[in-house]
């Protein structure tokens, strides 16, 4: 059976492991597993060269406390990385919004933070909140 792992992070398998006293800790699943993210600022983002964010900070404080060597982390847009987790066994995509649709296709974990989106217009010119399913709406991805 394939496993497909979605990490918004590891800390299912962490929360047991960090009452432990510290120790180096045999995981090889976790070395097994191809993790990929998105740019996607302050969850993860370059800086320079360096890999940076949240999401990439949590991820290998995680590795760290776990006695894990740190991963590859491959940056690719969101939607390859959610068809990569779809389609492969042992893929991690970090971090992703769990939605009703998402919600039975994969194992959470998390969350690492939480996200209000929200419509922003001139007042004077959009005072009347009903009339917005008039107008498209775009996403960023």
């Amino acid at each position: 059976m394939y496993i497909r792992v979605l990490l918004v992070f590891l800390l299912s398998v962490s929360f047991s492991l960090w009452a432990e006293p510290k120790k180096q800790i045999d995981l090889p699943m976790l070395t097994s597993l191809t993790y990929y993210a998105e740019d996607y600022p302050p969850s993860v983002f370059y800086e320079g060269e360096v890999l940076r964010g949240i999401s990439v900070r949590m991820l290998r404080a995680i590795w760290q406390e776990l006695g894990v060597k740190a991963q590859p982390i491959e940056i690719v847009p969101w939607a390859r990385g959610y068809k990569e987790i779809i389609s492969k066994p042992k893929t991690v995509l970090f971090a992703m919004s769990k939605t009703a649709q998402r919600a039975d296709k994969f194992k959470w974990v998390g969350p690492i933070y939480s996200v209000d989106y929200i419509l922003i217009a001139k007042k004077a010119k959009y005072s009347n909140p009903s009339g917005y399913q008039s107008y498209i709406v775009i996403q960023l991805r």
